[in-house]
């Protein structure tokens, strides 16, 4: 049976175990993002505009308050060099109930959203989006588990999975008519599969809370991380909030489908590089040499992708949205080559 808590042989395989888990990783994200682009040409033909506007409006509400059932608590089970099982489990719980808080609290706010915007699909939208919260607590903490042992071919396999089920019962959705509500299955059928999935590879299974002393320094470094993470979510997102505010869900579709796929190159560069550096640079904390110039490497790397992608998407906009969206998105292309050298730049941060 796997010790998912004992790094010492993370730690003498570093090197092996990093250039692995990144090509495995790259793999599964350029797996990810075909389905993701593909996902989005096909909904794209079948929804429209203002289908897409209330479903960012539903999101950029609902995703301010999923920020506060995560906390970093998955990330200080990754940062943490010597974790205990009562800890995980102790992180495990934690999870839950602040998930189930922020649910509450969604169910709560989406009347006066669905006031706020003028729109009242949004008060049903942001309450189905709520249930993601608990889905992703039930199965985060295992996913942090496989991760500090850099075990990415189990979770690029899992997430997958989830993915291509989400993708079929969205697309499927939207061929009967169901509108916006094919892009909410699209947000939750993954994660209740990943669920499943991740219960049934991990064998750990968390015991009962207990208070331990080192449960105030899971908080308050999950407080830290969440702190700069509201404010980052604020920055990306305000945009939808009051493009959706002022202009409708109708004007909103199209600047949020422009966003979308420009966002699917960028999680092709992020995601990857956050799952592979995040456990490698934990482990090189006392190794500050090491751990600068691991870091200059990455961001290297990234730069070097990111750029070109960019011109290229703000030089080819008119091509790339008839290709991939069709002509109906015309008006798509203008969002999208400006957006595309500002939201480029946000990738080397």
């Amino acid at each position: 049976m796997t010790d998912y808590f004992s790094t010492k042989n993370v730690r003498s395989e570093l090197q092996s175990r990093s250039i692995k888990g990144g090509a495995i990783t790259i793999f599964a994200q350029g797996a990810r993002l075909g389905l993701q682009l593909l996902t989005v040409v096909l909904l794209a033909r079948i929804l429209v505009p203002a289908d897409f506007g209330l479903f960012a409006m539903a999101l950029a509400v609902s995703g301010i308050i999923g920020l506060l059932s995560t906390v970093g608590l998955s990330l200080y089970t990754i940062h943490k060099e010597h974790l205990t099982p009562q800890e995980s489990s102790n992180v495990f719980w934690m999870g839950l109930v602040l998930s189930g808080i922020a649910m509450a609290i969604s169910v709560a706010v989406a009347p006066f959203a669905s006031i706020f915007y003028g729109e009242p699909a949004i008060t049903p939208l942001i309450i189905a989006l709520s249930t993601s919260f608990v889905a992703q607590s039930l199965y985060s903490q295992h996913q942090a588990l496989l991760t500090r042992q850099m075990m990415f071919k189990h979770i690029a396999i899992i997430n997958l999975s989830g993915l291509v089920l989400g993708v079929l019962v969205s697309c499927t959705a939207g061929l009967l008519g169901w509108k916006y509500w094919a892009l909410v299955l699209l947000q939750i059928v993954p994660l209740v599969f990943n669920v499943i999935l991740m219960w049934i590879v991990v064998k750990w299974r968390p015991s009962r809370f207990r208070k331990q002393k080192d449960f105030r320094m899971s908080i308050e470094f999950g407080k830290n991380l969440t702190g700069f993470t509201i404010v980052n979510y604020f920055g990306r997102n305000a945009d939808n909030v009051l493009l959706g505010w002022w202009y409708g869900s109708a004007d909103l579709g199209p600047y949020a489908i422009a966003y979308k796929l420009l966002l699917a190159p960028i999680q092709l560069l992020s995601v990857p590089i956050n799952q592979m550096a995040v456990p490698v640079l934990s482990r090189l904390t006392k190794e500050p040499e090491e751990y600068r110039l691991y870091y200059a490497n990455i961001l290297s790397a990234t730069c070097l992708f990111s750029f070109p992608i960019a011109i290229l998407s703000f030089l080819m906009s008119k091509e790339i949205i008839f290709v991939f969206l069709g002509d109906q998105w015309g008006e798509a292309s203008e969002i999208f080559s400006y957006l595309a050298l500002v939201v480029y730049a946000a990738v080397t941060h």
